[in-house]
């Protein structure tokens, strides 16, 4: 589903817009990890158009549903992320010439437009593929932390004496390496 707009519309001022998204395409989007909740993931957009430079800022919001990657609990996650972008016309996107402070082929959030219409679809997948961990947990769901992985002795000694919990980590046998000077000779 494409999300453009016409340029030829922001000449008259700033548009704003608010759209649905498929919650499924977005699931198949993050490779399955999340599926749709029951409240739908929309996107409220501005676009205003200035000299030519596109200017997007936008919000998903709604809600998603998971597997905790530790103990695979379904849990939900709300979903609230920020999406803002620049379109520039396809001509100002290039090196030769440009400095440092006007260099948008650098720039991730800058992309060209064609004089004609911006997609907004493409940069919305975008952000969310980054604002999405790869493996959810507990920890990234309204519902808290996994049971596994609160306070063991809270867990296994309710109201008892705490037992002592070993620190060793995996990296613990590296403490006692010592490096050494190569010798001159």
């Amino acid at each position: 589903m494409a999300i453009a707009v016409r340029l030829e519309t922001l000449k008259e001022g700033p548009k704003s817009g608010r759209v649905r998204l498929d919650a499924a395409a977005v699931g198949a989007l993050l490779d399955g990890r999340y599926t749709p909740a029951s409240a739908p993931l929309d996107l409220s957009w501005t676009l205003n158009m200035t000299a030519g430079v596109v200017q997007l800022n936008a919000e998903v919001t709604g809600q998603l549903r998971f597997a905790c990657a530790r103990c695979v609990a379904p849990l939900t996650l709300p979903v609230s992320v920020p999406v803002s972008h620049h379109w520039v016309p396809a001509s100002d996107l290039h090196v030769d010439g440009l400095t440092e402070d006007g260099d948008f082929d650098r720039d991730p959030d800058v992309s060209g437009h064609d004089g004609e219409a911006v997609d907004l679809e493409p940069i919305v997948h975008e952000c969310l593929l980054v604002e999405f961990p790869f493996a959810p947990d507990c920890d990234s769901s309204v519902e808290g932390r996994c049971p596994e992985w609160t306070d063991e002795a809270r867990v296994l000694h309710p109201g008892g004496e705490a037992p002592e919990v070993p620190s060793e980590t995996p990296f613990a046998a590296l403490a006692g390496l010592k490096v050494t000077e190569p010798s001159e000779g």
